[in-house]
């Protein structure tokens, strides 16, 4: 299963207010010694269905000042990047709309040097508890749409709206169960990572 995995902040300086446009990602304060970063790319893996072979398009790109950037997406993605919903979720979960689409896999974000070499990549969300983690992704739909229901030790609780939305995963690795849902986690603070290749 490969519900899209997946990027907001309380009062913490390193998360942008919960954004009224989606379309817009701003990333500041970056951890993780991004000294030689000078380009962020992001973008999305459009699979071919037969070989399953991948290629990684970029949809999105801004230079890399003052330990951030600021992303503009698309208002509109390609119809090569979606799937149904239905075929990539478990019989259990609950979709209000069989017809909707999203991106699956979600949006990557890559990091380049001044040579054009990628160098690493960027995640947002929370790792202060090992046992614990967040992740906060991006997801694309064509339509709005609701997603609920558990599979497994997974939660769903999500209500998407037609274009981008940000997702948040949990897991918990000591209970293993988690959650991937649309709402904010209540005093949770999120955190841009830069995760080096070297």
């Amino acid at each position: 299963m490969s519900l899209a995995v997946v990027n907001f902040v309380s009062c913490n300086r390193n998360e942008p207010d919960e954004p009224n446009n989606p379309n817009v990602i701003k990333a500041e304060n970056v951890t993780g010694n991004p000294s030689g970063v000078r380009t962020v790319k992001a973008g999305l893996w459009d699979y071919d269905p037969q070989t399953w072979e991948g290629t990684f398009e970029v949809i999105a790109q801004a230079p890399f000042m003052n330990n951030g950037f600021t992303l503009n997406l698309p208002e509109n993605l390609a119809d090569r990047f979606l799937e149904l919903v239905t075929e990539d979720a478990p019989g259990s979960i609950t979709i209000s709309d069989e017809n909707a689409k999203w991106s699956v896999g979600g949006l990557r974000f890559y990091a380049f040097n001044s040579a054009g070499e990628e160098i690493g990549s960027f995640e947002f969300g929370n790792r202060d508890n090992n046992d614990k983690v967040y992740y906060v992704n991006w997801i694309y739909t064509d339509r709005n749409v609701t997603i609920t229901g558990r599979y497994s030790t997974l939660e769903f609780n999500m209500r998407l709206r037609t274009g981008w939305n940000m997702m948040y995963d949990f897991y918990d690795e000591v209970n293993r169960i988690g959650s991937r849902i649309t709402q904010r986690p209540a005093g949770v603070e999120f955190q841009w990572y830069f995760i080096s290749h070297q």
